[in-house]
């Protein structure tokens, strides 16, 4: 499916699932029934959006392992939100640098051997299956 084909689908859900809500909502004043259709549309489309984000880390991890040599990656859930998402990057944070740990390993520890040359294990491998 192409991207916009996507878009397009997802689009269509939301205004279906709008529909629904706004039928679930009639007795509700039109400032509480919209407060409750956007907090309900915002949900949805962060679970779709983690979803396809999982699908594509799991395809993305598995091209980059069958193509480079030595390859490997430290997936973690560390500072995960309420709405499920996750920092992006923690080198740039010591506050997750040197807090952030996932299956026994710092990730201090696992970007210090990444730049020694020392090829680290693989972290967070229960992300990609």
């Amino acid at each position: 499916m192409s991207k916009k084909q996507s878009n397009d689908n997802l689009e269509d859900e939301l205004d279906n699932t709008r529909i629904k809500l706004n039928e679930l909502t009639k007795d509700m004043t039109s400032q509480e029934s919209a407060e409750y259709i956007n907090r309900r549309a915002r949900e949805i489309t962060t679970e779709q959006a983690l979803q396809e984000y999982h699908t594509t880390l799991i395809e993305v991890v598995k091209r980059l392992k069958n193509k480079i040599v030595n390859y490997s990656y430290y997936l973690t859930d560390f500072g995960r939100k309420k709405d499920g998402t996750t920092p992006h990057v923690f080198s740039g944070s010591p506050k997750f640098l040197y807090n952030a740990m996932q299956d026994d390993v710092p990730l201090a520890d696992w970007i210090s051997q990444a730049i020694s040359n020392k090829n680290p294990n693989d972290v967070g491998s229960r992300f990609v299956i």
